[in-house]
């Protein structure tokens, strides 16, 4: 699957796809799921930045750090809570982009990444599936439960996202609308 970067015309689709989604739960390799969930972790940092500067070529020139991009986001109102969640998943990406010892995915940075995505608050709430990470969110015909003995830690950063992004367009959908900025699905 070749990544297609996010559109000016399309907002959050292209983030939000299950295609991106969907991928992440077959990925054979930790280091290949965290890259690509921090990539839609980028892009959600890229929308909220585009927007609410009103100008979509800011990141056009040059190359520009997550976290350059993330203390940018924040100080144009993202709201803390992502911001966590995006540092959270920073600090998992990083230890694999780093450290040549990185084979998987330690629980405590799992744990700590869901934890951060759960104390986002959304209004109106996500429904059954996606409040609470543990309820499980459905996957090719089955319930993928994050606390099921059999759920591996790639299927669990895929519920993550799934609930962060969930949460994300929530979030952007009230926070754009407060801002009276238009947002395209």
């Amino acid at each position: 699957m070749s990544y297609v970067p996010l559109s000016q015309g399309n907002d959050l689709r292209n983030i939000l796809s299950g295609a991106h989604l969907g991928y992440l739960a077959k990925v054979g390799d930790d280091a290949a799921v965290i890259l690509r969930a921090h990539l839609m972790a980028e892009e959600c940092l890229n929308l909220w930045v585009r927007k609410t500067t009103d100008c979509s070529e800011i990141f056009d020139r040059g190359m520009f750090q997550f976290r350059t991009k993330l203390d940018l986001a924040r100080n144009l109102g993202l709201p803390e809570k992502i911001s966590v969640a995006f540092e959270r998943l920073n600090k998992i990406r990083n230890r694999f982009a780093h450290r040549l010892d990185a084979a998987s995915i330690q629980q405590g940075e799992l744990e700590a990444f869901k934890n951060s995505v759960e104390a986002i608050e959304t209004k109106p709430a996500l429904g059954e599936w996606g409040d609470h990470i543990d309820a499980g969110i459905p996957k090719d015909g089955v319930l993928l439960k994050y606390s099921a003995p059999d759920t591996d830690d790639r299927q669990k950063v895929s519920i993550i996202m799934d609930v962060l992004m969930g949460k994300i367009f929530l979030v952007y959908q009230e926070e754009f609308k407060i801002r009276n900025i238009p947002l395209q699905l």
